[in-house]
């Protein structure tokens, strides 16, 4: 699955937001072991385990956008319409929080 999230922000401050973000998901849903390692400057591998799958992907950072491709199992599938928009919602009220002061 490939999806493209607009957000308007600059590569530096979205890798901020990001760190913050997992470090959120980390403590929150640490039964799910949410990782976030950074292949590069502008690209990052991203996983974490439901129902004793290990789904991930990478995010590749873009003037203003954030590119998501995950791998996604056949099983899971039916799901990717969801889970887009479920990724696109925690971007944008990360960027949201941001451009709030928070964050």
């Amino acid at each position: 699955m490939r999806h493209t999230i607009a957000h308007g922000l600059d590569a530096e401050l979205t890798r901020r937001v990001l760190e913050s973000a997992f470090a959120h998901y980390r403590e929150r849903y640490a039964r799910h072991a949410p990782s976030l390692d950074w292949l590069g400057q502008d690209r990052a591998r991203f996983a974490f385990q439901v129902g004793g799958w290990t789904l991930g992907g990478t995010l590749t950072l873009q003037s203003g956008a954030i590119e998501v491709h995950m791998d996604v199992p056949l099983v899971f599938r039916p799901l990717a319409g969801k889970a887009r928009q479920v990724i696109e919602a925690e971007v944008q009220r990360w960027v949201e929080r941001v451009r709030s002061g928070g964050a």
